[in-house]
């Protein structure tokens, strides 16, 4: 009898330290670990972004690149059929029939992660500084019992690889790298939490080299330059700016640094303040626009010029507040019926109001590296894309109610200045430039 020897699978291995807390959690919104779906949902973000670029360089049109692009993603990672639709996948469906698209189940590997049984949480009541706040965002920011996986943990991604050519594994690579040296886990990942520092990598028996300080960091990212112009969506392209914007030995220290810098560069203020410092009122024109709509409820065919930073946007106007609920008071409404109405009428949100579509993503990733000194780098990486199509229809809404929102049509080439993003990433005056 003739025994046929089975191949031993190829396995790549790396090893990842939370540096800011994960707020990665069940359906209590509580984080008792790290789920492969996650993780592998987020490689695919990574390799996408990488990968473009390549593909595109080589095709005479976008649809094509993305027709290819599709194709090596079906191949490697596989395509669920309950696979949640973004509106990338949407036109990436369009390229193929449902039957063609899952015809490759899981892809090329496996994904298992080995992380310790008992992962420490923290507490959102735990983050107190004013720019960690910030960048939580306001519904985050008040759930104070919400977890997050704390600091200084390491968990281990294990890829178990079939079948694939020496260029999708050094691909596989790349997108693990790329993904400890600038991204995250979790919800709020793009504004600096769940950051995680690769630590170590092997591709089969060979160790990869890892970054051990700013230059070997910067070496590195620049092998992901590329020269294709502005993408379909979030990836490397000729506009893409990654810079170094705070050093220190503290994780948590530079991210609300960093946090409160945006704060101030954003914010319209109250009273004249931003956490104690004068208000910087850069967007006083956003802050007229939006009030505007909640008084007049009048169509506008501009929008606020900090939507480039992503969307939903909320606003409260606080001297509003108190001049409706005074108004109310003075026709006989009790207390808090007149805070209710006063609440309706001081506050909107924009946002877009396509049938599933009423987000859009930042475009400003912010990441903070723990090198092996512990000398620690807030990382944030600018890279633009499409911001939606066009026409897509947006929204100023007041309450739920149709007579209370105020809708405008999408125009990119009118309503989106990606030099509000440079502007704020400029003004980090010891900032170190990477791409």
């Amino acid at each position: 009898m003739i025994q046929t020897q089975l191949k031993s699978p190829h396995i790549i291995e790396a090893t990842y330290r939370i540096v800011t807390p994960m707020f990665i959690g069940d359906a209590e919104q509580q984080a008792t670990g790290i789920s492969p779906q996650s993780v592998k949902g987020t490689l695919r973000f990574w390799w996408r972004a990488l990968n473009w670029g390549r593909i595109r360089s080589q095709e005479k049109t976008d649809e094509a690149a993305l027709k290819i692009l599709h194709e090596q993603e079906a191949k490697l990672f596989g395509i669920a059929m309950d696979e949640k639709r973004s509106s990338l996948n949407e036109r990436l469906i369009r390229q193929k029939k449902k039957d063609e698209l899952v015809a490759n189940g899981q892809g090329k590997f496996t994904l298992q992660i080995q992380q310790p049984k008992n992962l420490t949480p923290v507490k959102v009541k735990d983050l107190t500084t004013a720019g960690l706040k910030y960048l939580l965002g306001i519904g985050l920011s008040r759930d104070q019992e919400h977890t997050a996986l704390s600091t200084d943990q390491s968990f281990i991604l294990k890829l178990i690889i079939r079948d694939a050519s020496q260029d999708e594994k050094n691909n596989l690579c790349d997108t693990l790298l790329v993904f400890g040296l600038l991204g995250g886990l979790g919800s709020r990942a793009r504004k600096g939490f769940g950051s995680v520092t690769i630590e170590s990598l092997s591709n089969g028996k060979e160790a990869v080299a890892i970054p051990q300080n700013i230059a070997e960091l910067k070496n590195m990212i620049s092998r992901w330059k590329c020269n294709v112009g502005l993408p379909m969506f979030t990836a490397f392209s000729s506009q893409t700016r990654i810079d170094i914007t705070a050093q220190g030995t503290k994780p948590l220290e530079l991210l609300n640094i960093v946090g409160e810098e945006q704060q101030l560069y954003r914010s319209y203020g109250q009273n004249g303040f931003v956490n104690g410092k004068r208000a910087e009122r850069k967007f006083a024109s956003d802050h007229d626009l939006v009030l505007d709509v909640i008084r007049t409820k009048t169509t506008h065919h501009s929008i606020p010029m900090r939507s480039v930073f992503g969307l939903p946007h909320n606003y409260f106007f606080s001297s509003e507040f108190k001049k409706i609920k005074d108004e109310a008071l003075a026709r006989g409404m009790s207390e808090p019926d007149a805070k209710k109405e006063a609440r309706r009428k001081s506050q909107a949100e924009f946002s877009a109001s396509e049938k599933n579509r009423t987000r859009r993503a930042s475009p400003l990733f912010i990441h903070v590296h723990q090198f092996p000194d512990k000398k620690v780098a807030v990382i944030q990486s600018l890279l633009p894309s499409e911001f939606l199509p066009d026409r897509t229809a947006l929204e100023f809404k007041m309450s739920n109610s149709p007579k209370d929102k105020v809708q405008v049509t999408f125009n990119e080439q009118a309503m989106i200045d990606w030099q509000v993003i440079h502007t704020y990433m400029d003004r980090f005056t010891d900032r170190v430039h990477v791409l």
